[in-house]
């Protein structure tokens, strides 16, 4: 096999003033020279005649002519002329050489394919800049600012998810792309940075004029119509777009050291800013990523978050981060976080204030940074509320009574206003804004005459503005609990404010504060936390049947069935007819093996949801029981009652697969299965029936293989895959 070298790419006027250097030092090599000067005159001047070489007194002229096309004149000064005797008649093929040798060197520089500058000259013409910036006289670390035009930008364009499109479509794109640059982007230059990303350097732009820059380059490429080349049908494309200044953007104590260094800084940070671009389907500048590219990342123990931004964005102690509802940035605040934990990529920190119970934070949430300033944190336990905390000490040990009341509204620009008629008509010991929006204050008055402050304050305020304000409102002495718990108290309070569907939105502190906080601890699986809470709500409620009902689902979760027993019981000796607890006991009945009382418990449901469930569990005790006939009338009840839900067709099936009755079975399940097709129950049944029936068994494997995934915790699922997949190898040999 021949492989052929490729040919060296052509050679441009603009060529030798970029590689000048690299000239010099070949020339110098056999002709000793001091000065060397570059001109480009648009013709071959006439001296020349026939030759490319010219010789003077005291300086040589040379015609810079590659593949027959004149590029420019070289003339060299204070040269040794003893040096060039020998080498007259050799010299036009040695430049010949050179310029040779300069085309493979280009090479070296240029993406073939795109004929376009690739990394290697990028990382070299970039290193250059950043020199010449910073050997300037003017360039002064410590007081830049953003009038300082001496600068460089990198911009990087990414071709987003590139795997969906076929090679050779790519290299189309890219080409249209290019095209599309080279007219938007005159006079700056273009390189490829990566297989899916492309390079722009822009110098001497002022800060604005470059973010201007930016977001024109964006529409640009987002409503231009990339087409493909035969069909002419229009391609969709996304892109990421990023950009970071050098000097601007970089931290003062880097811009000491050497240009590699601050070329590798510049395009981590560029890199950084092109990931959030990515998320968010926008342009980001390097600062940009902490102002609002932050994502939440993880929901911790304790009111704490983690994010997915650190150090290396410029994230650090005491920084607050607002909470979005979505990821437009105006969208409605769910809360704020104080970081008090970095890393070089993540932080983490302190949900100081969770908003409303229907936008509380979860995993993706965006992050804006607060215009609050910063936080000092020494101690991670020094937080706004300290100073709160703090006074109300003091006041409690003097008036051993005391309120502690937060107020959240929606408009941070409504703070001054809202501060002035707190003062006038709460009159508190002591105010403090804790965060964006939210104010605590302090009373030494009783609850009762707390609220009803409160309430003229709300109404007010209503009236005023027409804005919503919410209330929460913690005290003590009350119960067991201590000061160190008012605070907690007080964020549950306003919490529980929320809740209401209609204003005044202001929630005193009490039983049914505590069992929505523990409702919240047990959807995040936090049972152990949620039984505390459920029972410091009983405390304050022992007729808080909400609590004692909830408390039972979770013993029950737990394996305790006796004690979840025994909560249901109690909740039905303050309400006999409460459904929830009726159908939870019926349940731990059957659990426990008591399946007379069980059924005494589920036939005095009365609604369709519980009643529809009790009448699967009384089918499914029938079934058992191989009461065929009235196990299926329960059945066909509950699918009356439950018209949308796929487990009567289920449980249906798993019937007359019991009576071998398969052709019946296959038709609940299908049922089942068009209902909820995620039911990996009817999964795993319709596999065993094709496995019992030996047909269909890579669907049957298939279905198995979609229940273990969606119930991972079931053995009986494990076992179906694996005989499915025996009887499989055992065909295939």
């Amino acid at each position: 096999m021949i492989v052929l070298l490729p040919s060296p790419p052509d050679l441009t006027s603009k060529d030798i003033l970029t590689f000048q250097k690299i000239l010099k030092q070949s020339l110098n090599q056999f002709l000793k020279f001091s000065e060397m000067h570059i001109f480009f005159p648009n013709v071959k001047p006439s001296f020349f005649k026939n030759k490319i070489i010219f010789f003077e007194q005291d300086r040589i002229h040379i015609a810079l002519e590659y593949k027959q096309k004149f590029l420019g004149m070289l003339v060299l000064k204070k040269y040794s002329p003893h040096k060039i005797k020998g080498l007259k008649t050799a010299l036009p093929h040695l430049i010949h050489l050179i310029l040779e040798k300069l085309a493979l060197y280009k090479m070296s520089f240029l993406d073939k394919e795109l004929n376009i500058y690739n990394y290697n000259y990028l990382k070299m013409f970039s290193q250059k800049i950043i020199s010449a910036i910073t050997s300037l006289d003017v360039f002064n670390p410590t007081s830049l600012n953003d009038n300082f035009y001496s600068s460089f930008d990198l911009i990087l364009l990414k071709l987003v998810k590139p795997d969906k499109i076929s090679p050779s479509l790519y290299t189309y794109i890219f080409n249209q792309l290019i095209s599309l640059l080279k007219q938007k982007c005159s006079p700056w230059s273009i390189f490829t940075y990566s297989i899916n990303t492309l390079a722009i350097t822009l110098t001497n732009l002022s800060s604005k004029k470059s973010k201007l820059f930016l977001k024109n380059l964006w529409e640009s490429v987002n409503t231009f119509n990339f087409s493909h080349p035969i069909s002419k049908q229009p391609l969709s494309t996304q892109f990421a777009l990023a950009m970071t200044s050098f000097p601007h953007h970089l931290k003062i104590k880097d811009l000491k050291e050497d240009a590699k260094y601050l070329f590798f800084d510049l395009q981590q940070k560029t890199l950084l800013a092109l990931q959030k671009s990515e998320i968010f389907n926008e342009p980001f500048t390097y600062p940009k990523v902490i102002q609002c590219g932050g994502k939440i990342t993880a929901l911790l123990p304790l009111n704490r978050v983690k994010i997915d931004i650190g150090s290396t964005s410029g994230v650090t102690k005491g920084k607050r981060f607002l909470i979005l509802s979505n990821s437009q940035l105006d969208s409605k605040i769910k809360g704020e976080i104080i970081i008090d934990k970095t890393y070089n990529r993540s932080s983490e920190g302190k949900l100081i204030l969770p908003n409303a119970p229907y936008l509380t934070p979860s995993i993706h949430d965006r992050l804006k940074l607060s215009s609050q300033p910063d936080l000092e944190i020494s101690n991670p336990t020094i937080w706004p509320e300290h100073e709160l905390l703090k006074k109300a000490q003091e006041l409690y040990n003097q008036k051993k009574q005391i309120g502690l009341v937060l107020i959240k509204h929606s408009e941070q620009s409504l703070n001054l206003d809202l501060e002035e008629k707190i003062k006038s008509i709460l009159r508190p010991s002591y105010i403090q804004e804790i965060s964006f929006s939210t104010f605590g204050l302090i009373l030494t008055t009783l609850p009762e005459k707390i609220k009803k402050q409160c309430l003229k304050l709300e109404k007010h305020f209503w009236e005023q503005s027409k804005k919503h304000l919410y209330i929460g409102i913690a005290y003590l002495p009350l119960a067991q609990f201590k000061l160190t718990d008012l605070y907690l108290n007080a964020q549950k309070a306003l919490e529980h404010a929320h809740y209401f569907s209609k204003r005044p939105f202001l929630a005193l502190f009490d039983s049914t504060t505590l069992t929505i906080s523990a409702d919240k601890l047990f959807k995040l699986k936090n049972f152990y936390e949620a039984i505390s809470e459920y029972q410091n709500a009983l405390l304050l409620d022992p007729k808080n049947v909400l609590a004692l009902n909830s408390l039972g689902v979770i013993y029950a979760s737990l394996g305790e069935l006796h004690t979840a027993k025994e909560m249901f019981i109690k909740t039905l000796n303050i309400d006999p007819k409460n459904e929830p607890a009726l159908y939870n006991l019926g349940r731990t009945l059957d659990k426990l093996g008591e399946h007379q009382q069980a059924a005494s418990c589920y036939l005095k449901c009365v609604t369709p949801h519980y009643k529809g469930y009790a009448y699967l569990w009384l089918g499914l005790n029938l079934e058992k029981q191989h009461n065929w006939s009235k196990a299926k009338q329960y059945y066909l009840k509950a699918q009356n009652l439950l018209p949308t839900n796929s487990q009567p067709d289920t449980f249906l099936a798993n019937l007359y697969f019991q009576q071998n009755k398969n052709s019946k079975a296959i038709e609940y399940l299908h049922s089942a299965l068009l209902k909820n097709s995620n039911d990996a129950w009817a999964l795993n049944l319709l596999a065993k029936v094709y496995l019992q029936e030996n047909k269909n068994l890579k669907i049957a494997e298939s279905l198995a293989r979609h229940s273990v995934s969606l119930k991972p915790e079931i053995p009986d699922f494990w076992e179906t895959l694996k005989k499915i997949q025996q009887l499989n190898k055992t065909l295939v040999n």
